[in-house]
């Protein structure tokens, strides 16, 4: 299966730790909050529920030192990595705040982000959204367009689905 390769190296998603496939496809950007990304996609994992608790994270292995940093929204967790000229941020649809709307929760990890499943998670479909730029100086404005690149919630179709 491929695999999408960022800048910061291969984006992999693992069950448990263990790692598992995933598609992924590009998305258009938006004119409007993110018109100079150099990419953006949805990486999609299907799910079957088994009454057991598990976590299914994206994690960019390549970031080495460089940890993620958080970035939250309402109803939306993600994670920024920002090297030399590059930012890039990877978002979920999830709450963490120990009462979560859905079936699962979110949680950060030093190189990516996650979603924490229950044992009553019924949910079978999750995504996570990837979005990059290059930026011309640390204070480059266009660097909030990772943000708005990475939330899955801009595209109601590509929200995680219950069964």
């Amino acid at each position: 299966m491929d695999k999408l390769i960022t800048p910061f190296g291969e984006a992999m998603l693992l069950l448990d730790g263990k790692e598992t496939d995933y598609r992924f496809h590009a998305v258009p950007r938006d004119p409007r909050t993110c018109p100079d990304l150099f990419g953006r996609y949805a990486l999609t994992a299907d799910f079957t529920p088994d009454g057991k608790p598990h976590t299914l994270t994206c994690t960019l292995p390549a970031l080495g030192e460089h940890p993620c940093v958080s970035e939250p929204g309402e109803g939306l967790m993600l994670v920024t990595a920002e090297i030399r000229n590059i930012r890039l941020s990877i978002g979920i649809r999830a709450d963490n705040c120990g009462f979560p709307r859905r079936d699962y929760e979110g949680f950060d990890t030093a190189h990516g982000i996650g979603f924490r499943l229950f044992p009553h998670t019924k949910t079978r479909r999750f995504v996570f959204r990837i979005a990059w730029i290059v930026l011309g100086s640390p204070h480059d404005g266009r660097a909030l367009q990772t943000w708005f690149g990475a939330d899955p919630s801009q595209d109601p179709a590509e929200e995680v689905t219950p069964k």
